[in-house]
């Protein structure tokens, strides 16, 4: 049996003479845009569809059709798969195959229960109804790239036969599944079924029951510690999914969680290496198209208990109650959506291509490891490609460099548009698509509105700008790292640079090149630049992409040719200068702290330099307050610490103790998201990943001597170009 096109659809109605396209006005044939202030479909209108509206009833009883079908197929591959299991592991028992386990088939219908999706043609008209007035109440526009564009070419991927397609967007909202679903069915496009995490299952019980009636498909966050028949139960349902309908839509998010610290995340295997297994396994579908959608949001939903957790508040789950947390986000507005969808990537032909540039078995097990892994990073930096810059990301981050960086306490408005202005020409010479509003504001305005929208952060007196709290610095750590990503090549080997001069204490040489003088450091050394660019790019893998590293060990398409992208870009800005000599190439840096003692910059070269190291230097600070209270618990005698979340308040201790805001003194640090949660825990992975602790089931321990310690505190520190922190003494271990 199989399924026909459309059947889990909600129609639009037959006798509705307007087209409702929530999509209405175009600029210059670039933006689509969602005018939420216009009236939609009226109450009234709504009941007449939805009891009145005879393919509405058809289609509700064809979805319980289609269920009970998905669940008895769902049966039949669970039993051939548990009777495969059983013979490759030679435990075939005396029952014969008709007999059956009761304690096994009430467990396998608890699983099936709590897994599957339950679509129901009137819970998804109605929760479609409460989305439209949801979203006019929350965003000012909801803007798409070509929205339409994308849409044609989804539903001619879909007409094609035996053509699975998979939606991958960013996540960094629980409301991202809802914007998506809610466009399709806008489009008339195949409601997907999205793979939640389920820890949703928590929620007041009738939004469960909506989410699982609008395609919601519930998993848990890992299966390490789950009997093996939910993983079974979970692979076969995904393959009916993919494999046994017609023109299937499946949305998963390939980082496994929220982005907490703005970062698009390493990307989880599990669901991708179901995916390809299934693929390299059933020979009836010809393809899968996995479509990339980058979600910008002006303002996040979630951006206070993000921060929230982010200092370590360990009170604040992220799971409030339900009516609590929607009585919060109605009384706020969040600007605008910009909604980015990428170019569709066929899994056959990425294969083709994986094959070509790699010597591998196809049949072995490695090969499909490197596959996934690959694959997955892939669909990640094409995820990064659709960044979209929000006018936020912009404010937010250049109030970072000058409250965070240069720790400041105010800012005049005028000096503050000149520095947004700046940033928005950096990043579109990066060719990075910059949002200024619907029609383009002047950045006057565009600024104003934005300092509106974040007046829960930033405060505006008269022509001066100030943080409202300190705490308010790692609201622009998290609107910041949406475009650090951009610049990383060359903040990386920008403080490559510095670390070379650190270490060999270069002499200043005057130098005349094209005309002009410079006084510029030693010369460049290739080899010593690229092994410091691997040891820097190693540090902050924690949580920037592969693709933006330079060479890294991980996987990613452009990873090789970032070094000599690095000292192309920093050619241009003529921080590295090329002298021909004898045939010879010399190159030299200009690297200078052109800031004068009030933290006013001289001229812009410098100011990109600042803002470049001011990407970095904040990671460099995290892993030196780290090593330092790993340091002094040794010489205190202190080798273990009962648990990870006990050292990490250690760790965020310690740093309150050496921060102060709008102020700098020795031994002191500089950045305050040095106290950043997610953070820590990363460079606590690292530092396990070096073999410098261990984790023995909730315990962590110091594996390395006190000296081998301290040569590693000393190398990271050559990175840090304010060295105002020193290597720790004995004398320090009373600050802890």
């Amino acid at each position: 049996m199989k399924l026909k096109d459309h059947d889990l659809l909600i129609k639009e109605e037959e006798n509705n003479k307007k087209k409702k396209n929530i999509l209405l006005l175009r600029r210059k044939e670039l933006h689509n845009h969602v005018p939420l202030n216009n009236p939609w479909l009226s109450f009234s209108d709504f009941l007449q569809s939805f009891f009145f509206s005879h393919p509405f009833f058809d289609a509700e009883t064809i979805g319980k059709q289609h269920h009970k079908y998905l669940k008895e197929r769902l049966k039949e591959r669970i039993k051939d798969s548990l009777k495969r299991e059983l013979q490759s592991n030679n435990n075939i028992n005396n029952k014969t195959q008709e007999e059956k386990d009761p304690l096994e088939e009430e467990l396998t219908e608890k699983f099936i229960s709590e897994i599957t999706s339950t679509p129901d043609i009137k819970t998804v008209r109605f929760f479609y109804f409460l989305l439209r007035k949801l979203w006019r109440k929350l965003f000012t526009n909801v803007v798409q790239l070509n929205l339409e564009t994308h849409f044609k070419k989804l539903i001619e991927i879909q007409k094609q036969s035996k053509i699975s397609i998979v939606l991958v967007p960013t996540h960094k909202s629980y409301i991202d599944f809802l914007i998506l679903s809610y466009l399709c069915v806008e489009y008339n496009i195949e409601l997907p079924f999205v793979v939640a995490g389920d820890h949703l299952l928590n929620l007041f019980k009738p939004i469960v029951a909506m989410l699982k009636r609008s395609g919601a498909i519930f998993m848990k966050t890992s299966f390490h510690s789950v009997p093996s028949l939910y993983k079974i139960i979970f692979k076969e349902y995904i393959y009916l999914l993919l494999f046994e309908l017609d023109n299937p839509l499946i949305e998963f998010y390939i980082e496994g969680t929220r982005s907490r610290n703005g970062n698009v995340l390493a990307p989880k295997f599990g669901i991708v290496n179901m995916i390809i297994e299934s693929f390299l396994n059933d020979k009836e579908v010809n393809d899968i198209y996995f479509i990339p959608i980058h979600f910008n949001y002006e303002k996040l939903l979630e951006s206070d208990i993000y921060v929230n957790q982010l200092l370590g508040d360990f009170s604040v789950n992220g799971r409030p109650s339900f009516f609590s947390e929607l009585n919060r986000i109605l009384k706020n507005k969040f600007g605008e959506l910009f909604i980015n969808f990428g170019e569709p990537i066929s899994l056959l032909n990425y294969i083709k291509y994986f094959n070509n540039n790699n010597n591998f078995n196809n049949n072995n097990n490695n090969w499909k490891r490197q596959l996934c892994e690959t694959f997955s990073y892939h669909i990640t930096n094409q995820l990064l490609n659709l960044f979209v810059a929000m006018p936020t990301h912009l404010l937010l981050t250049i109030l970072f460099i000058e409250f965070g960086h240069f720790n400041k306490s105010t800012l005049k408005l005028d000096y503050l548009i000149k520095r947004i202005v700046w940033l928005k020409e950096e990043l579109e010479k990066h060719h990075v698509m910059v949002y200024f509003g619907i029609n383009g504001e002047l950045p006057f305005y565009q600024v104003l509105k934005t300092l509106e929208l974040m007046e829960n952060v930033v405060e505006r007196i008269d022509s001066f700008i100030t943080l409202r709290s300190e705490d308010a610095l790692m609201y622009l750590t998290l609107y910041r790292n949406n475009l650090s990503h951009v610049f990383m090549v060359e903040s990386i080997m920008l403080c490559a640079l510095y670390s070379l001069q650190k270490e060999f204490n270069f002499f200043v040489l005057k130098k005349k090149m094209n005309g002009k003088e410079y006084y510029c450091k030693d010369t460049v050394n290739n080899e010593l630049l690229l092994e410091k660019c691997k040891f820097l790019s190693d540090l902050i893998s924690i949580e920037i992409h592969p693709s933006f590293l330079i060479a890294s060990n991980n996987n990613s398409d452009n990873n090789k040719d970032n070094f000599e992208k690095g000292i192309k870009l920093l050619k241009e800005r003529e921080i590295i200068l090329e002298e021909m000599n004898d045939d010879n190439l010399t190159m030299y840096y200009n690297l200078f702290n052109n800031v004068n003692n009030n933290g006013k910059v001289i001229d812009l070269l410098n100011y990109y330099i600042e803002f470049l190291g001011s990407l970095i230097w904040p990671f460099i600070d995290s892993y030196l307050l780290v090593l330092q209270v790993l340091l002094s618990s040794i010489y205190c005698g202190q080798l273990k610490f009962s648990s990870i979340t006990n050292l990490l308040q250690k760790i965020q201790q310690f740093s309150s103790d050496k921060y102060q805001f709008g102020k700098i003194k020795k031994d002191e640090f500089i950045y305050f998201e040095t106290r950043s949660i997610s953070r820590l825990e990363n460079i606590l992975k690292k530092l396990i990943e070096w073999k410098v602790i261990v984790k023995n089931n909730n315990e962590i321990e110091i594996l390395i001597s006190f000296n081998e310690l301290q040569c590693l505190y000393k190398k990271i520190q050559q990175f840090k170009r304010n060295d105002n922190v020193d290597v720790i003494t004995p004398h320090t271990k009373s600050n802890l």
